[in-house]
Parts: C-alpha cells; sequence; structure tokens
C-alpha cells in the first residue's frame, strides 16, 4: 500500500479531459442508517415531482429563516414563483437563536445604540457591532462599504476615499445617507454560520450585504436584481413595494436603476418590523423606503447565474470541446461561399433548396452527437467544483471532531464519517494509463474572509489543514478562534465600488466582487478501487461507517482510506 500516501492534485476543471470513470456497485451496506424523523420529512421535500425539494439534512438553517413554512411549502409555493413575508410574531418562538448568542457591545457612536429587545435575528448583525467593527477592523470605503442617498427621483453616490472611521460613517448616516455593507459573514460569525447553511441548502454561492438606513430616507432606486432575495429585518422597519418583472420572470442579468413614472404594477407593499422575513425572487421589481424609524436589515442572495440556460451552456460547450478531436465533421470548413446560398435574402430561393437541406442535415448531425455525448454527472461534477472552489468554509462548529486523540493512527474496529461531507466531492477520473483514480475535493481550507472575493481564496500557501441593498461577534474561546485561524487566509477583504452601477441588492457583475475563483481547491488522489468505499461514506452520514466493513479488499488500504480523510481533516473517526 506504499502509493497510499496523500497525493494533491493540481488539475483545473476548466482543463481536465472529461473521461469519467463509472463507480463499482458496492454490496449493499449492513451499516445502521440513521431514522427519519416525522419532522424532518416535514420539513424536507420528499416528493421530487412535486417540484424543487431541499433535503432537511442540509436546509436547517433555512427552515430556520422561514418558519414556520415548511421546506416543502417553499420549495413548491413561493421559490422562484412569489413573495414570502414572514412576521416576527408568526415564528414558533419570538427569540433569539441559542446558536447566535448576543455579544458584549462596548462603547458606541450615538447613532450606533445596541437593540432594546432581542427578537429572532437582532444578534446577527445591527449598528452597535457594525460600529465595533469601524473601530476595530481596517475596513475602507468603496472596499467594505458604499454610502448612497436616493432622493428626486434619482440616486446620489456619496462614498468617499479612504478609511471607514465610526465618525465618518455615522456622519454621512445622519446626514440621511444609506450604508451598504459588503459580505459582512467575513467577519461576524453568526452571520458565516447564515451563510453556510443557506449554502449547504442551496448547493450555491451565497451573498449577504446589511443595509442601514436613517428614518425618513431611501438609499437605492427602483430595480431588479439577478439573484434571489432573502431578506432579514434586523432592526427598525422598512417598507418594500413590490412589483412585477419587466419583461419576463426569472431574468439572468439585473436592470440599470428605474424611474418611478416607469413602473411596472404595483403588487406588494410590505412593512418590515424587527423580526420579519422576506423572500422574492429574482427578476421582482423593488424599492424599500423608512419612516420615521430607522432600518437595519441583511439581504442574503443566491441563485446568480445558476439557471438551466447556465447548465445547458456548460453542458454543451464542454461537450463541444470533448467531442473535436473525435469527430472529423467538427474539424472540416464549412461550405464553400455558404453566403452564397443561406441566410435571409435566400432563404425562399428554390434553387438553393438542396444546398440548404444539406447544411441543416449536417448541423442537426453534428447537435445530436454532442446530446448523445453530454455526460449529465460530469457537468454537475464540474459546476460544484467551481463551487467549492468559492464558498464559505465550514464554520468551527461543524469542526468537532469524535475523535479523542487526533495523532492516534485509525483502527479497524472503529468506525468512520465525513465531518461536513457537502463541503466534499466525489469525482472519477482516468490518469494518463487510463486507470480509474478517486479525487476527492474539498473546501475545507477556504477563506472566510475573502468569500465572495474568490481571487485570494487560495493566494497563500496551504495551512495544515453577495448581494447588494461589532465588536464583531469571534468567540473568545481558543479553540474555536484556532479552527477560524486554520481556515482563514491572511488578506484583507476585497469587493465593492462607488460606482453608480455598484448599488443594488442582488451581488451581482455590478457590485464589483471578483466572485469566482481559477485555482484549484485542495484535492486528495486515490485509487479508483476506493470509489465504492468513498461513496459508502457519502450514503451513511450523518451515521458512522465500520472502517472494516469498507468495500475494500486489503484492511491496509482501508486503513489508508481513512488516515487520508482524517490528514486533510475532512473526516472524524469513534
Amino acid at each position: 500500500a506504499e502509493y497510499m500516501g496523500v497525493e494533491r492534485s493540481i488539475s483545473l476543471m476548466g482543463k481536465r479531459k472529461h473521461n469519467h470513470a463509472p463507480i463499482s456497485p458496492a454490496a449493499p451496506s449492513k451499516d445502521k442508517k440513521p431514522k427519519t424523523s416525522p419532522a424532518a420529512n416535514k420539513q424536507g421535500g420528499k416528493d421530487a415531482e412535486k417540484g424543487k425539494t431541499i433535503p432537511a439534512q442540509s436546509g436547517d438553517m433555512l427552515a430556520w429563516l422561514i418558519a414556520p413554512t415548511s421546506l416543502d411549502q417553499f420549495a413548491d409555493k413561493y421559490f422562484e414563483k412569489e413573495p414570502l413575508h414572514v412576521r416576527a410574531s408568526k415564528r414558533p418562538k419570538e427569540m433569539v437563536d441559542p446558536r447566535f448568542p448576543a455579544e458584549e457591545i462596548g462603547e458606541t457612536h450615538p447613532s450606533a445604540q445596541p437593540p432594546e429587545k432581542a427578537h429572532y435575528f437582532s444578534n446577527l448583525f445591527n449598528r452597535s457591532i457594525f460600529d465595533q467593527n469601524l473601530r476595530t477592523r481596517d475596513l475602507k470605503f468603496g472596499a467594505h462599504l458604499n454610502v448612497a442617498k436616493y432622493t428626486d427621483g434619482r440616486k446620489i453616490v456619496l462614498t468617499p476615499d479612504g478609511q471607514a472611521t465610526s465618525e465618518k460613517v455615522w456622519d454621512l448616516y445622519d446626514a440621511g445617507a444609506t450604508m451598504q455593507v459588503f459580505q459582512p459573514q467575513q467577519y461576524c460569525s453568526a452571520l458565516w454560520e447564515i451563510v453556510e447553511g443557506i449554502e449547504r441548502a442551496f448547493g450555491c454561492l451565497v451573498g449577504c450585504n446589511a443595509y442601514i438606513t436613517p428614518p425618513n430616507s431611501q438609499g437605492l432606486a427602483p430595480h431588479h436584481d439577478d439573484v434571489d432575495v432573502f431578506i432579514l429585518q434586523v432592526e427598525g422597519r422598512k417598507r418594500w413595494r413590490l412589483y412585477k418583472p419587466i419583461e419576463f420572470d426569472l431574468p439572468r442579468e439585473y436592470s440599470e436603476d428605474l424611474d418611478q413614472d416607469k413602473l411596472p404594477e404595483l403588487t406588494h407593499t410590505i412593512t418590515l418590523e424587527a423580526g420579519d422575513f422576506l423572500y422574492f425572487p429574482r427578476g421582482v421589481v423593488h424599492q424599500a423606503v423608512t419612516s420615521d424609524d430607522h432600518s437595519t436589515h441583511l439581504t442574503i442572495s443566491t441563485y446568480q447565474k445558476f439557471s438551466w440556460f447556465d447548465y445547458v451552456s456548460t453542458a454543451l460547450s464542454s461537450t463541444l470541446q470533448d467531442r473535436f478531436s473525435e469527430v472529423k465533421h467538427l474539424r472540416e470548413g464549412l461550405p464553400i461561399n455558404m453566403i452564397s446560398f443561406m441566410g435571409a435574402a435566400h432563404r425562399e430561393n428554390p434553387k438553393f433548396a438542396k444546398k440548404q437541406s444539406q447544411f441543416e442535415s449536417r448541423f442537426k448531425e453534428l447537435c445530436n452527437d454532442l446530446l448523445s455525448h453530454v455526460d449529465i454527472h460530469r457537468v454537475v461534477d464540474d459546476i460544484s467544483l467551481e463551487f467549492m472552489l468559492n464558498r464559505i468554509p465550514p464554520p468551527p462548529a461543524q469542526l468537532k471532531s469524535g475523535k479523542d486523540d487526533e495523532d492516534d493512527e485509525p483502527e479497524l474496529n472503529q468506525t468512520v464519517r465525513f465531518i461536513s461531507p457537502s463541503h466534499v466531492r466525489m469525482l472519477m477520473e482516468l490518469d494518463d494509463d487510463g486507470a480509474p483514480v478517486v479525487e476527492l475535493y474539498h473546501s475545507f481550507r477556504n477563506s472566510r474572509e475573502t468569500h465572495m472575493n474568490a481571487a485570494d481564496q487560495h493566494s497563500k500557501p496551504e495551512a495544515p489543514h453577495g448581494s447588494h441593498e461589532s465588536d464583531d461577534d469571534d468567540h473568545d474561546d481558543d479553540a474555536e478562534k484556532e479552527a477560524e485561524d486554520e481556515q482563514a487566509a491572511d488578506g484583507e477583504a476585497k469587493g465593492g465600488s462607488d460606482d453608480d452601477d455598484d448599488e443594488h441588492d442582488g451581488c451581482g457583475d455590478n457590485c464589483g466582487h471578483d466572485h469566482h475563483n481559477d485555482a484549484p481547491p485542495p484535492c486528495l488522489s486515490f485509487p479508483g478501487t476506493f470509489g465504492p468505499a468513498i461513496a459508502k461514506l457519502f450514503a451513511n452520514f450523518p451515521a458512522y461507517t465500520s472502517i472494516k466493513s469498507l468495500p475494500i479488499a486489503d484492511n491496509d488500504d482501508k486503513l489508508a482510506l481513512v488516515r487520508g480523510l482524517l490528514s486533510e481533516g475532512i473526516a472524524e473517526v469513534k
């Protein structure tokens, strides 16, 4: 088993050959599978034919946000269809989640007083937490926050240059400006957990911005976004007006600022109170304004360019590249002087009918070949790798190990499981000799401090282990701080711009952030014969799997697999 040393792969998904190696079937598992509670069945999507579903296990954070609406109800009735407003008074318990305890707030600016009453979202982010971060972190205007004001039918960008000090920020706020705070999950631990939980629920990138608006003010012009939006009202109240989409629903691009006299039909007027939640799909035109009270809300956004359009584009493009060397007709030149018989001027000319028919036949022949060679699972793997590369890492609460001594060697009589399987992606590849190889990519080393600014995500040496519209809540616990330090690469958070087009709620192309990283994520490589054993670990989670029962012939190889997983910190044994 000398080949069992952990091998790191540096292959980029854009350069990988699409030679998918299937997993050999394993014997049926004898391990005990966890029972699913009735409550879990109620919350999780269980009938795929009813529409989109969200697994209960991965949707726990989303379930908390939308309660008492169930995950099934949300997926079937609201997601990508219509707005959902949940009042704080309708929650099962109008209280703060115990996972997000209140932090001690020191001296604050007079315009940043702590919330008077704790509620569902009050400890996630508020003016006092933001003020503490202004005082203790190197936050810059333009990079970490924008400043804007909407008045007399137009948006005015007021973002200055330089350091965002408490005094400068609150002076602008007192003058009627809205603070647009970029990606506070980079330094607020409660938001780290929220964003990670929503990414886990949807399986795609999630951004988070905070908006702090003074009384009788509006920060942004009416517009629509290219992302689905989740609004968490943290402080005060804000009145939202929602309108029909401009041309069609679920657009792929965000809109420009819209004139008040050219808005589509008004569909909803909703006043959000502290603790309220609001969801609306991408494409819904919206604007929000405060009255006599101030407002702080969080905008969590997702599903940017994550549609069937994007999947089909990726599938056909990648398959076309793969087939180029295999299909001679793809390499042949187009018909000589095709412009003399093709096009609008020649469409109805009967003398060119035969040539046009031959042209159409060849085109359809090539398209049918592409469709017949698309590996739909492989395309999902390619998309998932980009997500794995750029997503936020697991928070410390998910890194608790069931193993007492991490330096101990695993033993056959022990059991093993992934710590957070949604942060691990298994691919089957073929090596240069055509032999199957298992590649395990993971996001445990991603930087929380550069989430949604992904150009820096893997720019540092590997350690051993958004959207638009504090003393931070990092805990003093030494173990948690060590876990955060190990996962977060050094570097200053980036993103944002003070350009007019950078002020929308959705963290889209106009937000100034580079959300996509081109460096490869960490990867473990194993022989292809290990595939069924690794697949068994995915299937059995959250239950542990007996190491001895892993479907690998040699016991030393079973231990070598577990040793490799432990070395990356992505599994635990007991």
